[in-house]
């Protein structure tokens, strides 16, 4: 959210939307390109991005630990 500049409240498109978006510039062949760019905006920044790498941002419960002085 941070990284697109959005909000709790911001509108964003429905995972369809993103797919047929997706799919258009595959048929014009231009993902390619963007990617070029994208990666020359991040590397301008200081940040490297590496092909195959995932982030997972998971959040997991854990349990509560009790401290006791002895």
């Amino acid at each position: 959210m941070r990284f697109l500049g959005l909000g709790l409240v911001d509108v964003v498109p429905d995972a369809n939307t993103i797919w047929t978006f997706r799919e258009a510039l595959k048929e014009a062949a231009a993902i390619g390109g963007l990617f070029q760019r994208f990666d020359a905006a991040l590397r301008a920044s200081g940040f490297l991005a590496m092909s195959g790498q995932i982030a997972d941002a998971t959040i997991v419960a854990e349990p509560k630990q009790r401290t006791t002085s002895a």
